[in-house]
């Protein structure tokens, strides 16, 4: 019982820390107004997100690296930037490194890469009309996570899909919507497909002395059956 209550602090922890992150990136982005900070617009997006063609800097994509060191006595680091070696023959992609290092709180140490849908104003998207997720990784035999936050879910225990990409070898992976599956500590929220509100992007487990991640090409994909 008590190392299940850890596993669900450390999850809670984990997945609260990543979003006081991103939402201190958006509080940035002199762009907004406080009303578009507070209200989000929702839009039917097309199925291309992004490919990391023709820019050298991942915060220009929108994506930000996020570790358990926003936390005090957090010791894990991470970084990212833009790879000359992109995958199925384009020439860039997301590379995420670091290393997951236990800190003062042995329950929770994390690292990764996190992004949230907006231009001038932050975007819910319904993606009610795919089938599911599509993207290339490039990996180091480490276990990773891809969650898709959204609106309803609340208490951060967002859908997830846990993925194993091949050391130095492109892999890609269609997932459906229905392999997403909530982590299992909040409360129960049914997947609708119509709030989704970015993308984050998790190692599992640790320590890991040096972790190395690419990500390429990701996009919604298919019809809704």
């Amino acid at each position: 019982m008590r190392s299940r209550s850890f596993a669900i602090l450390n999850v809670m922890i984990m997945s609260i820390l990543v979003l006081v992150s991103i939402s201190l990136l958006a509080q940035q982005d002199s762009t907004k107004t406080a009303k578009a900070v507070k209200i989000a617009r929702t839009i039917v997006p097309q199925g291309y997100l992004v490919s990391f063609e023709g820019d050298t800097k991942a915060p220009n994509y929108g994506w930000i690296g996020v570790s358990d060191t926003i936390m005090q006595g957090g010791k894990s680091q991470v970084q990212i930037g833009i790879d000359t070696i992109g995958a199925d023959n384009s020439g860039h992609s997301l590379k995420i490194t670091g290393s997951v290092i236990m800190g003062e709180n042995p329950y929770v140490m994390f690292a990764g890469a996190a992004t949230r849908f907006h231009d001038k104003e932050r975007m819910n998207y319904d993606v009610s009309g795919f089938a599911g997720v599509h993207f290339w990784a490039r990996g180091d035999g480490n276990t990773y996570r891809i969650e898709l936050p959204t609106a309803s879910i609340t208490d951060y225990m967002y859908y997830s899909f846990p993925f194993t990409p091949p050391t130095d070898e492109w892999k890609e992976y269609k997932i459906p919507f229905k392999g997403f599956k909530q982590l299992p500590y909040g409360a129960k929220v049914p997947w609708t497909g119509t709030d989704v509100q970015g993308f984050d992007i998790m190692t599992v487990g640790g320590p890991t002395e040096k972790f190395t991640l690419n990500i390429d090409q990701i996009e919604f994909f298919g019809k809704a059956e």
